[in-house]
């Protein structure tokens, strides 16, 4: 495209220099037909023309090397890297062994069983799993809780004992065979242990060592009381592990030592 270029202008600078000739001389410098000699032109005018080849010749020149010039690449302008945001990494999780609010002990017993042999069995295999253990006898109605002095050695021995209650201001008491022991002195059935242990102390500070007895209706069935040798909680996965081991039975918390 260059090279075209170039020609171009070369052609257009030759022919405005013989034109400029032409209207200085008012003839065309052809061969004359007849003799073929060159009509004569003046020095000044063949010294304009040599000019307007050489500026030509220049041009043609300056093309020549532009075109030989290598063309300057110009870097390419790219866009700035995004960088990724750093990835914080997770925190590792970790299972927390559930051992509850500290110091508090925890009790738990399994659902009832028909047969004291079966609840054994269940008893022996907690044991073997490495918890505390043991049977519990269940009955058809809540334990009540009997105060009561030892038999005496004779009816006459006990009545003493009753006369001085009285006039103390007592007047919870009666004469009975309690355990097959008569001569035996009732001081009251209570609900509570807690009541009973009032009732105990009580008859303590009158001078007498009085029992307590816990008095139970029907057996309605058996259960196994257990806990963990440290009393800690049990977790899901204790809890899983052990409805395994005696049947699917559930369990339930406790108070430790009821």
């Amino acid at each position: 495209m260059r090279f075209f270029l170039a020609g171009l202008l070369i052609v257009n600078i030759a022919f405005a220099a013989w034109y400029w000739l032409i209207r200085q001389s008012g003839e065309i410098l052809l061969p004359d037909p007849v003799t073929g000699v060159e009509k004569l032109v003046l020095v000044s005018e063949r010294q304009h023309a040599t000019n307007l080849l050489k500026q030509a010749e220049e041009v043609t020149s300056q093309s020549a090397e532009l075109q030989d010039e290598p063309e300057e690449l110009q870097p390419a302008i790219r866009p700035p890297v995004k960088q990724p945001k750093p990835v914080k990494p997770e925190p590792k999780k970790t299972t927390q062994q559930v051992t509850g609010k500290p110091g508090k002990q925890y009790c738990y017993a399994t659902s009832k069983f028909k047969s004291r042999l079966v609840a054994t069995d269940v008893s022996a295999d907690l044991q073997a799993l490495g918890y505390q253990a043991s049977v519990a006898t269940l009955y058809s109605i809540k334990p009540k809780y009997l105060v009561y002095l030892s038999s005496y050695p004779s009816l006459n021995a006990a009545r003493k004992v009753t006369d001085h209650l009285q006039a103390s201001g007592d007047r919870d008491f009666q004469i009975l065979t309690i355990n097959g022991q008569k001569n035996s002195i009732s001081l009251g059935v209570y609900s509570q242990a807690d009541t009973a242990d009032i009732r105990i102390k009580e008859i303590a500070a009158l001078g007498y060592t009085p029992l307590v007895e816990p008095v139970y209706g029907k057996v309605s069935g058996y259960r196994v009381e257990f806990s963990k040798q440290d009393q800690t909680l049990i977790n899901e996965q204790d809890k899983v592990q052990l409805f395994k081991s005696y049947r699917k039975g559930a369990i339930e918390s406790i108070k430790c030592g009821s």
